[in-house]
């Protein structure tokens, strides 16, 4: 970005604080799955420790997780949400899901016949979309890492001391600064392939063991976690990123941020590989040799539960006890493989036990499961990594949407592409962190669990940030306004006030550095093709959405669960699990068109977000159209009914039961307990139950969808009789249309209700 290549702050305001995750951590300590454990609860004892202290915190735990299962916490042995989903092939509902932007995404080319690979590629309803473009994005990532083949991306922090020091440059320089610094990195990955040498994606996350020049650029008497001590002009300005690896056979975040060449790690494997040596520290400087060792069990991500709380140790830690004894060479000897304990983690020389040198190494088989080990990532924590992502994110959106005379960019390739490295990675965030929300209140008390998720130096301070972030990323993807001049607040036909496009008084201007552009579109101006469809100007933002949609709701992890020894089943965890609370009130605005509350809003000339992890009860006046109108609420539904649920809440598939009075089907309760309305064509009712009687009072989205239909009809030609509002023709002829639009989601929705009822279609 600009501003910052020039020293200006930016202007996002999309990024929370972790003060701002109070609201979420209150939820989760104190929520369902917080009270299961209740009577059950006992801290772990001495034995406990002792045995974590030996064989380390993985074989402990992995017992007490295998129970939790077996409780049925996590298990969605009872749902399929294929199952559900699958019902829908062939429907109406269906074919309204596939709309020309979806089939674009399953391969389809406008103006040529629809096939059925086209509907199985593009349909939520036959497993397509996000999750098959995301398997076929996997396997083109391991056929290319087989072959030593790199797919490269961008993003911004790493590059900004480059920048700046390029930034009065010749273009020559800058091309000659680039090839040496890429040329470096790829032919020292390439040579270590030759040696034999694995990927290893844990370069980026191995802290210990960067540069020395990266600890000699963060030591300005406060080195801490980022949440803590944030990143310095002069870390920026020295490049620090340059120096944040320990591998040149990870695949860097960045073009540019490799070309030191080899790391530590790369001569330490060569050592052990071809001379059988391996290094250990001479002066562990009062570090255990327990937590060297988890270092490298934990990839660098340890965690012990004690009697006093659970407890992680941060990166920096080892810095602040170890200081220059961690990273100078002076400080580590060679010993032979074979003096190394029976557990690899020390040595015994001249009579005195060394702790080995600890590296993180993961290759292919747990690449890309979580928020460490990844692929094309910067940064040693949780939170820095997703500040990295999201700092990418809000600054590429032009790379990624529109083609700028870039040959075979499609919408196929875009969802594909994207949604691998974007979105699902996002999801894959939250998996453990949610799985370990069910797991930690089996040992101790909300007000420790509290302290634990907030502290980032001997806590999960950093996790939380970048969950409560990634979370607000997708739901900002998802209510994300279009490019455009907005006036108003106006009066809308269901009785809302937003703030909308297209009008002669617009006063907000909202350019690509806060809107984004709803719909495809093709330039007309250029030759770029026999076909128009080949004249690509951007791909609009919709596809965005609907990804978004899928990761806030696809509960398929990657970990799994021994239920015995020969049967092996899945966890199912989804942003569900720790924002239910939020995604209710989100469903009942998306539902009611009410943003009031959780949509974009402007202030002081800019464009806001409310923090969508927090309790959503703040009503805003100047909201701008979110642009989630039918489309988005049809998929909304769609997934959300098939996949929003956990072992403690169903509330999202009860907020959002419609009925038709009458077949049998609608619930018999007091009048006053429902909302109903009667469509005036087909004469059929739809009813909802008043979710907002109950004891959260929070509106279910059946009641919602239902309750703008009444307030429509009330504006409407249709209205007769006392209950109509008192508006001229004028505004009637506006509404009508609008509402019997408005009607087909509540329709829709009726249909879906007897489709994605509780249970599990395939199982018996």
């Amino acid at each position: 970005r600009l501003e910052k290549v020039n020293g200006e702050k930016s202007s996002e305001g999309r990024i929370h604080s972790l003060k701002d995750a109070e609201h979420m951590v209150e939820r989760i300590t104190h929520g369902p799955a917080a009270h299961f454990w209740d009577g059950q609860r006992h801290l772990p004892t001495e034995a406990d420790e002792a045995f974590q202290h030996e064989h380390g915190f993985n074989k402990w735990v992995t017992p007490h997780l295998e129970k939790m299962y077996k409780l049925g916490l996590n298990n969605g042995e009872k749902h399929s949400s294929q199952g559900k989903l699958a019902q829908l092939k062939g429907s109406y509902i269906e074919d309204l899901l596939l709309d020309s932007e979806m089939l674009m995404a399953g391969g389809h080319r406008p103006g040529t016949p629809v096939e059925r690979a086209h509907k199985d590629a593009a349909s939520v309803a036959r497993g397509g979309f996000g999750n098959l473009l995301q398997d076929r994005a996997q396997f083109l990532e391991r056929f290319a890492a087989a072959r030593n083949m790199f797919l490269p991306e961008m993003a911004d922090d790493a590059l900004i001391g480059l920048a700046r020091e390029l930034k009065d440059a010749d273009p020559q320089t800058v091309y000659n600064t680039a090839k040496t610094a890429i040329y470096t990195a790829v032919m020292a990955h390439e040579v270590g392939h030759s040696l034999g040498l694995m990927h290893n994606f844990g370069g980026s996350d191995d802290a210990i063991n960067y540069h020395d020049e990266y600890w000699l650029l963060r030591d300005d008497g406060n080195v801490g976690p980022r949440l803590n001590d944030p990143i310095t002009e002069k870390e920026l300005n020295g490049k620090i990123y340059n120096y944040a690896y320990s591998s040149v056979m990870d695949y860097a975040g960045r073009y540019t941020i490799d070309g030191k060449g080899i790391g530590k790690y790369d001569r330490a494997a060569i050592l052990f590989g071809y001379a059988q040596k391996v290094e250990v520290f001479k002066d562990n400087a009062g570090v255990p040799a327990s937590e060297l060792r988890d270092w490298y069990e934990r990839d660098g991500d340890i965690l012990n539960f004690t009697s006093q709380g659970p407890r992680a140790v941060h990166y920096t830690s080892f810095y602040n006890r170890m200081g220059s004894k961690m990273i100078t060479q002076g400080n580590r000897q060679l010993v032979d493989v074979k003096d190394l304990s029976s557990n690899y983690s020390t040595a015994v020389v001249d009579g005195k036990t060394l702790s080995r040198v600890p590296y993180i190494y993961c290759s292919h088989n747990r690449v890309n499961l979580g928020d460490g080990c990844l692929t094309r990532d910067f940064g040693a924590d949780a939170g820095e990594r997703m500040s990295n992502i999201l700092d990418e994110l809000n600054t590429w959106y032009i790379t990624r949407n529109f083609p700028r005379g870039k040959i075979g960019v499609d919408h196929y390739g875009f969802v594909g592409r994207w949604y691998s490295r974007v979105y699902h990675r996002l999801k894959k965030w939250h998996d453990l962190y949610g799985l370990y929300m069910g797991l930690f209140p089996r040992f101790f008390a909300p007000d420790v669990l509290q302290n634990f998720l907030t502290d980032p130096v001997n806590g999960w301070g950093d996790k939380t940030w970048a969950v409560q972030n990634a979370f607000n990323y997708l739901v900002q993807t998802l209510l994300a306004p279009d490019v455009g001049s907005y006036g108003g607040p106006y009066l809308m036909a269901d009785g809302n006030v937003m703030m909308i496009s297209g009008v002669s008084s617009a006063w907000f201007n909202l350019d690509i550095s806060g809107g984004r552009y709803y719909s495809t579109s093709w330039s007309g101006s250029r030759e770029c093709g026999y076909m128009f469809w080949e004249c690509l100007h951007h791909i609009g933002f919709f596809l965005d959405k609907i990804m978004a949609i899928e990761a806030l709701s696809d509960s398929r992890t990657n970990f799994v669960a021994k239920a015995s020894p020969i049967d092996l089943r899945e966890w199912e965890v989804s942003y569900y699990s720790t924002f239910s609370e939020q995604i209710r009130k989100i469903s009942s605005a998306i539902m009611s068109q009410d943003f009031s509350k959780v949509g974009p809003y402007v202030e002081n000339n800019e464009l806001r977000f409310p923090n969508y992890a927090g309790d959503l009860n703040q009503s805003r006046d100047e909201v701008v159209d979110p642009f989630a109108t039918f489309s988005v609420q049809l998929y909304w539904q769609v997934l959300g009914q098939a996949r929003f649920f956990s072992n403690f809440d169903q509330s999202f598939v009860d907020d959002s039961r419609v009925f038709v009075k009458g077949t049998g089907a609608a619930p018999e309760t007091a009048a006053s307990e429902t909302v109903e309305i009667t469509d005036p064509l087909s004469g059929l009712t739809y009813v909802a139950l008043k979710m907002s009687s109950s004891k959260d009072g929070q509106p279910g989205s059946g009641e919602a969808v239902i309750n703008r239909a009444i307030k429509m009809y009330q504006r409407s030609n249709f209205c007769t009789g006392d209950s109509c509002e008192d508006v001229n023709q004028a505004s009637k002829d506006f509404v009508t249309p609008q509402f019997l639009d408005h009607m087909k989601i509540v329709k829709i929705m009726a249909d879906l209700t007897p489709v994605m009822s509780y249970g599990n279609p395939y199982y018996l």
